[in-house]
C-alpha cells in the first residue's frame, strides 16, 4: 500500500509513493501533533493497494509522475508491471478445498 495523494499540512511531497508501513511512525507522530487521521479518513491522504494475499499478481510501479503544490500532491502511476506471485497458489487452494471436505468424526 503506497501513498498516492496528500491533501493536508504537514504532509509534503516526500510522502508520495512511500510504503504506508514504512512511514507509519511519521503518520502516528502527525496524528498526535496535528490530528491527522491515521487512515486518511479526513481526506488528508489517499492510498493505492499494489499487493495483497488475494491478488494473483503483485503490481510493481514501473513509471510514475509526481505533481505537488502547496501541501497538495498526487502520485500518478504511468505504467505498472504485473508480477506473477507463483505456481503455489492454485495447488494451495486445492489442498484447502480437499481439507475442508474431509469428514470429521
Amino acid at each position: 500500500v503506497i501513498i498516492s495523494a496528500v491533501c493536508a499540512y504537514p504532509l509534503d511531497q516526500s510522502f508520495l509513493g512511500k510504503d504506508l508501513l514504512k512511514i507509519k511512525d511519521k503518520i502516528m507522530e502527525y496524528n498526535k501533533k496535528y490530528s491527522i487521521s491515521l487512515v486518511g479518513e479526513g481526506g488528508e491522504f489517499e492510498t493505492t493497494v499494489l499487493d495483497m494475499p488475494l491478488f494473483k499478481y503483485e503490481l510493481v510501479v514501473n513509471d510514475f509522475e509526481i505533481e505537488y503544490k502547496n501541501y497538495r500532491g498526487f502520485y500518478y502511476i504511468k505504467s505498472i508491471i504485473k508480477k506473477y506471485k507463483g505456481w503455489w497458489i492454485r495447488p494451495l487452494l486445492r489442498i484447502v478445498q480437499w481439507w475442508q471436505n474431509i469428514p470429521s468424526d
